[in-house]
């Protein structure tokens, strides 16, 4: 298992493996818990007879919650008022929990309010959750002289997952900036149920690992849920979805129904690139152990045989083979959030009007056929950028080699093909950046010689 303080997901700081491989193993999906009780049994008009449920953190008004026949899903490490209607509740009426005192504690006796909830008395148990509660479904009962009601499962207790408001950033330059279609890295506190990765990649990115979903909400108030690559209780990274609209948007991680985190808010810009390390490990875990970029020979690639990292040669990379790209070369950069994204041709620097419209929710690479059924499409930016090798920029204009696109099977990955420029002077540490819509990337380096 991955420890915690290598959070870098397989899909980008395992790039060493996974480009060079380009297949992955099928997907592994936690669901949060289902709601157990859909519909209620009859009982006997003379027992206690439970019909809806409710609850809400303490303090909170009665008037206009929620009653439901099903499961309450509660944060830990708060207190609620937990709320049963139905008929035969009355002062004699007492909760009991199935879970330890230690995990769910009863604060005082049974309360009968003075509201009702269509003619049906109403009770008040005030509970609190402790933070180290275990997780999962727990079941109470409420009883009397006569007869006991019994809630099997109806209490789902969650992780309170907390989002430090200083900690969202760019997973691979590990930049303050995120954009649509960005990898962003985020740590807090119980933020998943447990480590999960996704390592896809189909159907598609999991908007579900660990038992928890990321909700990102637009300045147009719309919802939509990011797609999740690896989550830990103290930090996890995901996809900002490529439809978020705005300068800011809102993240809440949602544990179950109604059971949320706090919500941070963000900056969005329309592109916030970066550049991949090819040691597994930037600055989320740690000062890199060298700044060499997931950049490979392009020529190699070409030739379908996996593609060796332009590094010097030598250069402990995992198990990879490496050796430096030549002036005059072809390499392939590997890059996120270089902006909203289109449809076209391999090696088209436009869009092409005869390939279909891309819609691509989980930011997954794909390839396709134009209107035709006989070209293959894949996913452009709608802006190409522009790449700096030692120096020089090429321009994608007049670089025949040049082609930049998602990864098909990757989440949010691109690949940037490029020639690097015959007067770059050899170096065993030629710095490389991305400039998208005039926001720089961070810096990268790979091994140039001459040709």
């Amino acid at each position: 298992m991955t420890s915690e303080r290598s959070i870098c997901p397989a899909v980008f700081c395992a790039t060493v493996m996974m480009v060079r491989r380009m297949n992955v193993a099928s997907m592994s999906e936690m669901s949060a818990p289902r709601n157990a009780l859909k519909t209620w049994a009859a009982r006997p008009s003379e027992v206690l007879n439970v019909t809806e449920i409710s609850s809400s953190l303490q303090g909170q008004s009665l008037s206009g919650l929620p009653f439901v026949p099903g499961v309450q899903f509660l944060p830990r490490g708060k207190s609620y008022q937990l709320l049963v209607a139905g008929s035969n509740l009355g002062s004699s009426s007492n909760f009991k929990f199935s879970a330890p005192s230690s995990d769910i504690t009863p604060q005082g006796g049974t309360i009968v309010t003075t509201a009702t909830l269509g003619g049906l008395p109403i009770l008040q148990q005030n509970i609190t959750i402790s933070s180290t509660a275990a997780l999962g479904p727990s079941s109470y009962s409420l009883s009397d002289a006569a007869s006991t009601s019994a809630i099997p499962g109806g209490i789902a207790v969650t992780v309170n997952p907390q989002i430090n408001p200083s900690v969202i950033r760019d997973t691979a330059g590990y930049g303050t900036k995120l954009s649509p279609g960005a990898i962003f890295y985020i740590e807090g506190t119980d933020l998943a149920n447990k480590e999960d990765e996704w390592t896809g990649p189909n159907p598609a990115g999991p908007t579900t690992l660990g038992g928890v979903s990321v909700k990102i909400t637009d300045s147009n108030n719309v919802d939509r849920f990011a797609p999740l690559l690896h989550v830990f209780p103290g930090k996890m990274t995901g996809l900002i979805p490529y439809e978020i609209a705005g300068t800011s948007a809102k993240m809440t991680i949602v544990a179950g129904p109604n059971a949320v985190g706090n919500t941070v808010t963000f900056s969005l810009t329309p592109t916030s690139p970066g550049l991949i390390f090819a040691n597994a490990c930037g600055d989320p875990c740690g000062a890199p152990f060298f700044a060499q970029g997931a950049i490979l020979n392009g020529a190699e690639l070409s030739q379908g045989i996996g593609g060796s990292f332009a590094a010097s040669t030598g250069t402990p990379i995992g198990t990879a083979p490496a050796h430096p790209a030549k002036s005059g070369g072809v390499v392939a950069i590997y890059a996120v959030g270089l902006g909203p994204i289109t449809s076209a041709a391999p090696g088209s620097p436009v869009y092409s009007s005869g390939c279909l419209s891309a819609v691509l929710p989980s930011g997954i690479g794909s390839a396709s056929k134009d209107t035709a059924g006989n070209t293959t499409c894949v996913q452009v930016p709608v802006t190409n950028p522009t790449v700096v090798i030692g120096g020089q920029t090429v321009d994608p204009a007049k670089d025949p080699n040049f082609a930049v696109f998602l990864v098909p099977g990757f989440v949010g990955l691109f690949q940037v093909n490029v020639t690097v420029p015959a007067n770059v002077s050899p170096d065993s540490s030629v710095p490389v950046q991305v400039v998208a819509q005039g926001n720089t990337s961070n810096t990268v380096t790979m091994a140039v010689t001459a040709p």
